[in-house]
């Protein structure tokens, strides 16, 4: 809760100095991955997310890009030594994420191309226990840091921007583990975004 709090007075900060108020609705495929190399959870799964954001600090050649949404990470995994009724098991759980990007880009009159780069937040807001009694033994960490690499697209006219944005995130720490593995986020995304010009 104080990680939250901490979080929209920035936010709330960011807004003095922010050009753009945005909202990016996404696709993102996710999976797991781990040092050893086993197949556990490693098979992407498309969810939705969503969320809202700001764009600041926009000078010529580079911008800063905040937001904080939902997004639900979901993965699957083949068990061929399962009954016939299991196949392919999935494990899934709802996240509030949260990222800041440096954006250098290269301006075209009313069309922006950039790159991205930064560090990501993932909180849970629920209990840390696994859906899927198959992962028993599992449990979810309350907050996992990563970063996102990103390029996209904007188009800007006087009052409103339009976008796609394609994305992936990488877990630093672990979102699921045992005492003996430890599985690190490892997601695609793909990302419409419209904003408003605040100024």
């Amino acid at each position: 809760m104080r990680t939250l709090l901490f979080v929209a007075l920035c936010m709330t900060s960011l807004m003095a100095s922010a050009q753009f108020l945005k909202i990016d609705n996404s696709i993102v495929a996710s999976a797991y991955s781990n040092d050893q190399d086993l197949p556990i959870l490693d098979s992407r799964v498309a969810n939705y997310a969503v969320s809202v954001g700001l764009d600041y600090l926009v000078r010529d050649w580079f911008s800063l890009s905040s937001q904080i949404g939902y997004m639900r990470l979901e993965a699957g995994q083949e068990v061929d030594i399962a009954p016939p009724e299991f196949g392919e098991i999935t494990e899934q759980q709802a996240f509030i994420h949260l990222n800041t990007t440096f954006r250098p880009h290269l301006q075209k009159e009313d069309v922006s191309f950039f790159v991205g780069i930064g560090p990501t937040i993932d909180i849970l807001p629920g209990d840390r226990d696994v859906n899927n009694n198959f992962f028993d033994g599992y449990t979810y960490n309350s907050v996992t840091f990563g970063f996102k690499a990103e390029v996209g697209v904007v188009q800007t006219t006087e009052k409103l921007r339009f976008g796609v944005v394609g994305g992936y995130l990488r877990g630093f720490t672990p979102t699921l583990e045992t005492d003996a593995i430890s599985l690190f986020n490892d997601s695609f995304t793909a990302a419409i975004t419209i904003g408003y010009r605040l100024q």
